[in-house]
């Protein structure tokens, strides 16, 4: 069977097929479709006001036209709770200011029926129908309400035509003990939470501030619902040779324009005219991209590189639009702006210096281009900006006389002699063009063995959240966090850490994050209360995992894991395994405003899994596919999974929020058939072929169209209910 699906579907290991069987309960009995939930109208309800009540899904709910009834059980307000869950209870979510004449309706009548035994019926026997989704008619003046299944659970979705003003809508919960309102539930007294369905807005109403605080997800009311994980915007970027093959990085602006970075090789790249570097790479180049935000063209596309290899590991995006670039060059002439912090690149042989750059808004020059390295190799590999232009910096330094500061963390390069063994480094710059002052802050990571940072998060007060691989024994770790001692081979490792030039104490805490076999930590976010959330690889069967995650045994060669910590990195608030029988390889991640995290990576076990409910793609198209998931905020099931490939191997490296609550990701693909939307800024595959036959990478850009969940905070209300019209 299947494994891995999402956990709100209801479903039995899986299994998309339906399954019928009976369960009685207090003198009636059920005909269940296990498959996926659906509603049946209630055996007692009046043929003019009929009632539907919804099976399948973890809470009891009724539908009928005077609105909508919960009854469940108060849940913990988190996992690892000692507190009980409560007894059930009944809430009511009502419309104020609704029309007297509003009608319900059943719609996406399903082929199985559903009969009641018992009860007064003649023969004890009452037969309904099974629909999809109950919808209230004229709930408003030109808007409707529909109650359907969106990932396993009921969600409410607005009908209405843009002309129509959604102030009105008006939404009020009755029940016992409310005193606020959070993310996808509310909050009941003595913290306890209860799960309520969001609402699905039409696309057209995505600017508009809708009137309550309820969760909200951004839909177009013409697309099914199943539509969802469609690829909006999907194109190519590359020429005859391989490109982005080494990885890529992505970042969206204000603007909704998607940027790209990565490496090429092609002579043939299609670069756009008046570009900062429109010549074809004389070996190796960087490249920076900007695709308008329909998708349909590039705005730039230029080069960024010397005479020898160049690479883009890392990008970010200020304000202004101006792309933020860091990676390596073996480049002597490497292009440098007057008064950037470093303009000599190491005359050592042939090794890599960091390199930062900011390319204006136009792509047509720079702004601020230093190195940053030693005598020997270093690899920049993730990059943050924050609101003052500060660049903040992480990765990998073989040199042992890498820049450090003044009072840094770790001024000492630790692997031992003879050199080729790498220590994590972290570096802030300011972009002033005053030299060698630009570098506010340099510090080594690591100890004995080998280290690697490439992830990277920065909070409002300028601490950084750095996750990566270590196989030190001796790894910097801190009192009291989750875990002190290395455990196998590599462990990953996350660490938060602040600038502040006070030596040892800049370190905040630190732990490492595996068990007796590889780890490797990828990526990282910060939480709301500033919890650090780590997306990784590992092949530990004994990895830390929680109670209620949504997997907990390592299925293949490496899963990827999903771990949140305490914000003191004290304890685990919950970790899971990722996974199919073969191999998986993490990317990015990001998290929504729900806490939820949305990520991307590779994987190539067919039985990788996949939500059926809602995936794009549930079957593994070559020897890898690139996936992506949205993990719910408690850890303990997929909202949404899906394969996106074509007939070869397909990777995604990187992951940014979209505009309108979509996803966008860059990767790589060999698949000439890799999906792309019409009127794509490049529809063709470019890639020739490379070393052994096989097919070189294009790089891809892609906007998935997956709805997010946006919660506004609480504001007021009365006790024992709530009201979205509450002043």
């Amino acid at each position: 069977m299947r494994r891995g699906i999402s956990q709100r579907s209801g479903a039995m290991n899986g299994c998309p097929c339906s399954l019928l069987f009976l369960i009685v309960l207090t003198g009636w009995a059920s005909a269940l479709d296990a498959a996926e939930p659906f509603f049946v109208r209630t055996p007692n309800s009046v043929s003019e006001s009929p009632a539907y009540r919804v099976f399948g899904t973890v809470q009891p709910l009724v539908v009928s036209r005077d609105g909508i009834r919960i009854k469940a059980k108060r849940q913990p307000a988190l996992k690892d709770s000692e507190q009980a869950a409560g007894p059930a209870s009944t809430w009511i979510i009502g419309f104020e200011g609704a029309n007297q004449d509003r009608v319900i309706e059943a719609f996406d009548r399903r082929r199985t029926r559903f009969t009641y035994l018992g009860g007064r019926a003649p023969g004890g026997r009452i037969e309904q129908s099974v629909w999809g989704g109950i919808r209230i008619r004229g709930l408003y003046p030109g808007v409707d309400l529909e109650i359907v299944i969106f990932g396993g659970r009921p969600v409410l979705r607005i009908v209405a035509s843009k002309e129509v003003d959604l102030d009105r809508v008006r939404i009020r919960v009755e029940g016992e003990d409310i005193v606020g309102a959070g993310s996808e539930a509310l909050i009941l007294e003595g913290g306890v939470r209860l799960r309520v369905p969001p609402i699905l807005v039409p696309a057209e109403y995505s600017d508009h501030i809708f009137p309550t605080h309820w969760p909200r997800i951004s839909q177009s009311k013409e697309a099914p619902v199943s539509s969802v994980g469609d690829p909006a915007i999907s194109t190519f970027l590359g020429g005859g040779d391989g490109d982005c093959g080494t990885g890529c990085a992505t970042t969206v602006d204000s603007q909704g324009r998607i940027y790209i970075a990565g490496m090429t090789e092609s002579v043939d790249f299609p670069t756009t005219s008046g570009a900062y570097l429109e010549a074809p790479p004389v070996n190796l180049d960087a490249f920076v991209a900007r695709l308008a935000s329909d998708g349909s063209a590039f705005e730039y596309v230029t080069l960024l590189g010397g005479a020898l290899d160049d690479t883009a590991r890392a990008l970010a995006v200020d304000d202004a639009g101006c792309a933020v670039i860091a990676g390596n060059t073996t480049s002597d002439d490497f292009p440098t702006t007057p008064g950037a912090f470093d303009r000599t690149h190491s005359d050592t042989y042939y090794p890599d210096d960091a390199f930062i750059t900011i390319l204006n808004s136009e792509g047509t020059a720079l702004l601020y281009s230093t190195f940053l390295g030693g005598d020997s190799t270093d690899l920049a590999k993730a990059i943050a900006i924050d609101s003052s232009g500060h660049i903040f910096v992480t990765g990998a330094a073989l040199s042992g006389n890498f820049p450090t500061t003044a009072g840094a963390f770790d001024r000492s390069y630790n692997p031992p002699a003879p050199q080729g063994e790498s220590d994590a480094f972290f570096a802030v710059l300011s972009p002033d063009g005053n030299g060698t002052s630009d570098l506010l802050y340099g510090t080594y990571i690591g100890s004995g063995a080998d280290e690697s940072a490439s992830g990277l998060a920065v909070d409002t007060t300028g601490n950084a959240f750095i996750s990566g691989t270590t196989s030190s024994t001796n790894f910097p770790t801190t009192s009291g966090a989750w875990d002190t001692t290395h455990n196998g081979n590599t462990d990953a490792f996350i660490l938060k850490l602040s600038p502040g030039g006070n030596g040892t104490a800049d370190l905040l805490w630190s732990s490492f994050l595996g068990h007796s076999g590889d780890e490797s930590g990828t990526a990282v976010a910060i939480g709301p209360d500033g919890e650090p959330f780590v997306l990784g690889n590992t092949n530990s069967s004994s990895f830390p995992v929680t109670a209620g995650a949504f997997d907990s045994s390592l299925a293949g060669n490496y899963d990827l894991f999903v771990t949140r910590l305490t914000s003191d990195a004290s304890a685990l608030v919950y970790s899971t395994f990722i996974g199919g029988s073969d191999r998986e390889y993490a990317g990015g991640l990001y998290l929504n405003t729900a806490g939820e995290v949305i990520a991307c990576g590779g994987s190539r076990s067919g039985n990788f899994p996949t939500t059926y409910q809602n995936a794009y793609d549930q079957t593994l198209g070559g020897d890898e596919d690139a996936v992506f998931f949205v993990l719910d905020a408690d850890g303990s099931s997929l909202l949404y999974s899906s394969f996106y490939g074509g007939s070869e191997e397909d990777f995604g490296y990187a992951v940014a929020p979209g505009p309108a609550g979509d996803a966008v990701i860059a990767g790589r693909t060999r698949s000439s058939d890799f999906p792309i939307s019409p009127g794509a800024a490049q529809t063709v595959f470019g890639g020739g072929y490379c070393f052994g036959g096989q097919p070189c990478d294009d790089a891809f850009m892609m906007r998935i169209s997956f709805p997010m969940i946006f919660a506004d905070a609480f504001e007021s209300g009365d006790l024992g209910a709530w009201s979205s019209a509450a002043p």
